[in-house]
């Protein structure tokens, strides 16, 4: 039962994305690396926000099989889901694709349905993260899909500026750099005012 929840942490997402970059088209897998950490970024951030329990600290009588130390909601594994494998599934098997085969993207999208099953049950299983928690990840990856699948051509032009293009990649490399160490200050700044 810890298969699942291995399969969507954000450790072996980071793996899939070196994956995505070194065998499939480089821009897409960069485009998406980009945005699936934004993503944990804020969910983690909106994890410091809440700060809701394990059920294992929670409850005595639960055993917890998997041992974590953050807050459990919203949940990383269901937001990976819903967010990075279907943008995978969206950007190679539909808008990028030369043929559409709705067969596999139907597929596709059942196994996904399936797997998310499989995450709730598995984490009630082991007792790490409750329904409810894994609800609220799926839904903040599925308003944040929305969100970037409506801004897709803006976000492309502006990750092929950062990557790929050598006369505007640098200063977009410094923006990205600079946007990063201010979204590090605030989580800092949040952090230790929670500390004091």
């Amino acid at each position: 039962m810890k298969i699942p929840i291995f399969l969507v942490r954000p450790e072996t997402t980071c793996f899939f994305m070196f994956f995505f970059y070194l065998a499939t088209d480089s821009l897409i897998a960069f485009k998406n690396a980009i945005l699936t950490c934004f993503g944990l970024y804020f969910i983690t951030f909106l994890k410091l926000l809440y700060k809701d329990g394990r059920p294992f600290w929670i409850k005595e009588n639960i055993i917890g099989y998997e041992c974590y130390f953050d807050f459990a909601a919203p949940g990383y594994h269901l937001y990976i889901l819903t967010f990075f494998w279907a943008y995978n599934i969206i950007m190679y098997c539909m808008k990028y694709s030369e043929k559409v085969n709705n067969c596999l993207v139907a597929m596709l999208f059942c196994l996904l349905t399936l797997m998310g099953f499989w995450i709730v049950i598995s984490g009630l299983y082991n007792g790490t993260i409750f329904i409810y928690q894994n609800v609220i990840g799926m839904l903040y990856g599925f308003i944040y899909l929305v969100l970037c699948m409506n801004f897709d051509t803006e976000i492309h032009r502006l990750c092929e500026k950062t990557g790929f293009i050598v006369q505007s990649s640098r200063k977009y490399k410094f923006y990205l750099f600079f946007m990063c160490i201010g979204m590090f200050v605030v989580a800092l700044i949040y952090y230790n005012s929670e500390l004091d």
